[in-house]
């Protein structure tokens, strides 16, 4: 994608940049619910976890959970991310 329409997705809300890899709005939505559920129910993840979940690749997990970690959606605790505070 041109750095030119990468940008224009991200001023318009389209899109978000997470470390330079770009993720469709509501796709970001989307993952976090699901890894949110996945947390509920199992307590902590792994990447990898997280990776088999979402059906992705380290490449965009990692920044993801970085974000989720930013938002207080998630804490990491070591290898494995837990509920944080603004799960809700």
């Amino acid at each position: 994608m041109a750095p030119d329409v990468a940008r224009a997705l991200v001023r318009e809300g389209e899109a978000v940049d997470l470390d330079g890899v770009l993720f469709a709005a509501g796709a970001l939505d989307q993952a976090r619910l699901l890894i949110v559920d996945a947390l509920r129910e199992r307590g902590s993840i792994t990447v990898a976890d997280a990776r088999d979940v979402l059906q992705s690749t380290r490449k965009y997990v990692l920044p993801l959970l970085t974000r989720l970690d930013a938002e207080g959606v998630t804490r990491r605790r070591a290898d494995e991310r837990v509920l944080g505070p603004a799960a809700g």
